[in-house]
């Protein structure tokens, strides 16, 4: 097995921190465009939102300097195809430099190297901006976007995209060793009954299941909206999770936030999955390890808040953050009946 600090690398070291000036001078230099810039929030890049005097908004956008390049290339080229095989699809472009390349390196003051792109800006806000009760409830839809998009990559391929990731369920057996990090007891035997299970029946499972690239994190603040109008879908963003994976891992990811907190735990997620099958048919045996892989994102956001958490410390409120809903959904998952469950989501598919 892969060691652990190999695959955590990307998420251990901190963002890059280019100058404003530095940044500004890629832009003229390469890209030949000026303007003000404003700084965009991420987890492991630094993404830079730049207002030209004239013409559109584009993100500027240093990838982390532990990110194997070959991953970098696999997530650039995934925009590219979907905007060639579906032009229709709102995601960004890639806008080449002067010279026609999609890519560049950069080196920080360090010395350190970075890859460099320039994506469009995709106007909106975050559905996560909104408040729950104000989300429109278009479970249905979301899951038609969803399939729209898996079937746009259904035959993309990348020598890099079978990358091992953290958040790529099949290796969920490699976060074993954050349960260190779990100091409640409760939670700890909660995480570890998941990855007995994991270690005993999903993974063996997950092998005979249709793989390919998803998109692997359709979260309501990777999807933009009208902020008039949110239900209106404007764009979905950050392909940093894309992985080939079993095709069913992607929508428990999108199912997760469809799960309802009441009598009717599953009723959304029956509409999330009745839209995606409308467009991609869906098979019982996927079905069947639809609520396993659910509990494990569960699994793998709590560990990895853990971990995190210990790696830093003084950051740990947000990181922290997204755990209560994490745990209360693995809470509420486990007490469901499996076999109930899977009449739920056939009769959704029929």
């Amino acid at each position: 097995m892969t060691g652990i600090t190999d695959l955590t690398a990307v998420l251990r070291t901190p963002p890059p921190e280019f100058s404003h000036q530095a940044a500004r001078q890629v832009l003229k230099q390469h890209y030949g465009i000026d303007g003000d810039l404003r700084a965009v929030p991420s987890e492991r890049d630094q993404n830079v939102l730049v207002v030209p005097v004239s013409g559109e908004k584009r993100l500027l956008k240093f990838s982390n300097a532990a990110e194997d390049p070959g991953v970098t290339n696999f997530q650039t080229s995934a925009f590219r195809y979907v905007a060639h095989h579906d032009p229709g699809f709102p995601v960004s472009r890639v806008i080449p430099t002067t010279a026609g390349e999609v890519e560049i390196t950069v080196d920080d003051t360090n010395g350190t190297p970075h890859v460099v792109r320039l994506f469009s800006w995709l106007e909106g806000v975050a559905l996560s901006d909104f408040d729950p009760a104000e989300r429109p409830n278009n479970a249905h839809e979301m899951g038609g976007w969803l399939a729209r998009l898996a079937l746009t990559l259904e035959n993309f391929t990348h020598p890099s995209d079978d990358y091992i990731l953290l958040y790529d369920p099949k290796h969920v057996l490699h976060l074993e060793p954050f349960l260190e990090y779990v100091a409640d007891q409760a939670l700890h035997d909660l995480l570890k009954a998941r990855l007995v299970d994991a270690r005993d029946h999903l993974v063996p499972a997950l092998k005979a299941l249709p793989m390919q690239v998803v998109f692997n994190d359709m979260s309501p603040r990777n999807y933009i909206v009208d902020p008039t109008d949110p239900s209106r879908v404007t764009g979905f963003i950050d392909f940093g999770d894309m992985v080939r994976t079993p095709r069913i891992a992607d929508i428990a990811v999108g199912s997760m936030y469809w799960v309802n907190d009441g009598e009717q735990l599953l009723e959304n997620v029956c509409g999330f999955l009745s839209g995606y099958h409308q467009a991609s048919n869906l098979n019982e045996a996927e079905l069947a390890l639809l609520i396993d892989l659910m509990m494990t994102r569960s699994t793998l956001q709590a560990l990895i808040y853990h971990w995190r958490a210990h790696m830093f410390p003084q950051n740990t409120a947000y990181i922290m953050q997204n755990l209560p809903q994490a745990r209360r959904s693995l809470e509420m998952l486990s007490e469901i009946n499996m076999a109930d469950a899977l009449d739920l989501f056939k009769h959704a598919c029929r």
